[in-house]
């Protein structure tokens, strides 16, 4: 999953802000055009972690 956080910040689609040992993950504007399709991607990711 990291792999594809970093290929959408790479495409300016999401951005990160470091928290301590985390990082939180937000939407840019260009992001939120697409937010259902990125939703949509990690609920498919979580599923299939899951089995």
């Amino acid at each position: 999953m990291t792999k594809i956080i970093e290929k959408l910040n790479r495409r300016d689609l999401v951005y990160l802000v470091p928290n301590s040992r985390t990082k939180h993950i937000h939407l840019s504007e260009k992001g939120k055009d697409l937010a259902d399709v990125i939703a949509e991607t990690f609920l498919v990711l979580d599923k299939n972690s899951s089995n």
